[in-house]
């Protein structure tokens, strides 16, 4: 079986999460006292399925872009932009992690109201960046026979995300 490039994996990675965002944003918008525990579980696999595909990127891929950066002399380092807005995507999710803990309705309506960010907008930013941006610069600068390799790794850290979610 030929393993897929991990630009490719992250995509649809991202597709994922996608999927599991809107699906929160239909449970919070239709919230009511018995589909409380539902959006708590949703938004409990978004968000660790989301640090998962950040600690694959910053642990496993860019480590290794990093290097071949520096061997091939790019003077663009998009990885900075994207290490930020990683940053700033974990910071929203500590807030928004109220939402898994929430017993009340109140509460839900509270968390979600009381953010001065769209954090869907900052995430569709982000997701664009890495995709016509960051990724194609792995494929190019790594080469096919690397991601393949890499992407086993990747596989294996994003796979872990589907264990660990608790609500």
């Amino acid at each position: 079986m030929m393993l897929s490039r991990v630009s490719t994996l992250l995509q649809d990675d991202h597709r994922r999460l996608l999927e599991l965002w809107d699906e929160c944003q239909k449970a919070a918008q239709t919230l009511d006292a018995l589909k409380l525990a539902h959006l708590r579980n949703c938004f409990g696999k978004f968000a660790a399925g989301l640090r998962r595909h950040i600690q694959a990127e910053e642990k496993i891929l860019f480590p290794r872009l990093e290097k071949r950066r520096i061997d091939t002399a790019l003077t663009a380092d998009p990885l900075a932009i994207v290490r930020s807005e990683h940053r700033e995507i974990e910071q929203i999710l500590d807030n928004l992690e109220e939402l898994t803990r929430a017993r009340e309705y109140s509460t839900v309506v509270h968390t979600l109201e009381g953010q001065p960010y769209d954090f869907a907008q900052l995430l569709a930013s982000h997701i664009s960046k890495e995709q016509e941006v960051l990724y194609p610069l792995i494929d190019r600068l790594l080469g096919e026979e690397e991601t393949q390799k890499l992407a086993e790794a990747v596989r294996t850290e994003l796979g872990s995300s589907e264990q660990t979610v608790t609500a």
